[in-house]
């Protein structure tokens, strides 16, 4: 039922593990070799015979496309090299092989979105998560665009999420890194002066000046002109990620009015964005207001501990901040705004007893010693029972049709 399909050039470093972790789903791997000069083409041969050869040319969605038309199956799985399916045990990929056999029956559904989650091997941790659309219908989507390219297609999309794609794609050298920077920004540029309505490519180019340039005059700069188009390409608006882009970089230049303002922005549109709380739990930290501070901690671990409810509501948006460190420091923050207004209520309490009748202030002396002999508080803070920590590796909780069912959400592309 399903097609795995990847165009790879000099993939030798990455294509076998990626292929290995395919191969269980699907009896059809299409390979297209765009001019590897390593031995990308042998390894790819250990688990597929068909492998097609085409010239590279600037064009990421041409190649994409190129590969989708040797799909024979139903559903085709679009996959990079440098990314590698996986499954947190065998009921998930149990219920992955439902989801395709739901999916074939759901009328009007073409695409379904998995996690895909960008991996750093030197800190050993998740860089960032973000909901891809990856899996479609045969026959129903064209890619379009140089670089970044994007799936169009018509019909309804769903959302599934005990399966996740890791992307390894940023554990590059010095070297790497400028050549893919060279790349991706020429390409991004050509983009806007062949069309200058694509706006999503100032985004990118946004992301590429930080993530490859270090560069945080042209992160705002694109940033800036991204935003100023955001009425044009509304619901696709990639909004918390280029407001978190900009908090950031003035956080790091000390500009911490202009960082405020635009995480306000930035909220205005989601208001339960973690990348946006986390900007402002760094901002109160850095600009000593405790009241800062504690809204912005309190709002992150709420949102956090209820993450799953929200991310089907903000399907396709970067998140960087949900995981267990990010976690960690809210609660901490939290833990010591609650401590110290404890403390400074308690003070003001006492300092009030003195003017109380005798009876009261003896009525409310004794509840409060009471109450303190039975707190012990450094047994209440070691106790690990008292501490729930979310589920974050993307197991689901209830039965797999009726999550995928409710995951169903009108997604109609032009």
């Amino acid at each position: 039922m399903l097609s795995i399909a990847m165009f790879v050039k000099d993939e030798a470093a990455h294509i076998e593990r990626c292929l290995k972790s395919v191969q269980k789903v699907s009896s059809e791997i299409i390979v297209v070799d765009t001019g590897s000069t390593d031995n990308t083409v042998e390894l790819a041969k250990k688990y597929t015979n068909k492998i097609y050869h085409k010239e590279w040319v600037d064009d990421f969605a041409l190649h994409r496309n190129y590969s989708f038309k040797h799909c024979t199956q139903k559903w085709i799985l679009q996959i990079d090299a440098d990314e590698e399916l996986i499954f947190d045990d065998t009921k998930a990929f149990e219920d992955f092989m439902v989801m395709l056999k739901v999916a074939d029956e759901t009328k009007d559904l073409n695409a379904i979105v998995l996690p895909l989650r960008d991996w750093d091997d030197k800190k050993q941790l998740v860089r960032s998560e973000f909901d891809a659309v990856r899996i479609f219908r045969n026959g129903t989507t064209v890619w379009k665009r140089r670089i970044h390219n994007e799936p169009m297609y018509d019909g309804d999309t769903a959302v599934f999420r005990t399966a996740f794609l890791k992307h390894y794609g940023y554990n590059l050298t010095d070297e790497q890194k400028e050549k893919k920077a060279q790349r991706t920004i020429r390409l991004l540029e050509l983009s806007i002066k062949e069309d200058p309505t694509d706006y999503n490519s100032l985004f990118y180019l946004s992301q590429a000046y930080g993530m490859y340039k270090d560069d945080p005059d042209m992160v705002l700069h694109y940033a800036e002109k991204y935003v100023a188009h955001k009425k044009d390409i509304e619901p696709k608006f990639f909004m918390s990620t280029i407001y978190h882009s900009a908090a950031s970089i003035n956080i790091f230049k000390k500009d911490y009015d202009e960082a405020q303002r635009w995480i306000l922005a930035g909220l205005q549109h989601d208001n339960c964005s973690l990348d946006l709380l986390y900007d402002m739990i760094q901002v109160g930290i850095r600009i000593e207001n405790p009241q800062v501070l504690a809204n912005a901690a309190a709002k992150f671990v709420a949102v956090f501990e209820n993450f799953t409810k929200y991310r089907n509501q903000k399907v396709g948006q970067f998140v960087f901040h949900y995981n267990l460190n990010s976690y960690a420091q809210a609660l901490y923050y939290l833990s010591l705004s609650y401590l110290e207004n404890g403390v400074v209520t308690h003070q003001k309490l006492q300092s009030l007893l003195h003017k109380l009748d005798p009876e009261r202030k003896e009525k409310i002396k004794n509840l409060l010693d009471e109450a303190i002999g039975k707190i012990k508080l450094k047994d209440l803070i070691n106790e690990p029972s008292i501490i729930v920590t979310p589920n974050i590796s993307g197991n689901a909780t209830k039965a797999v049709v009726d999550n995928f069912n409710k995951s169903l959400r009108s997604a109609r592309r032009s």
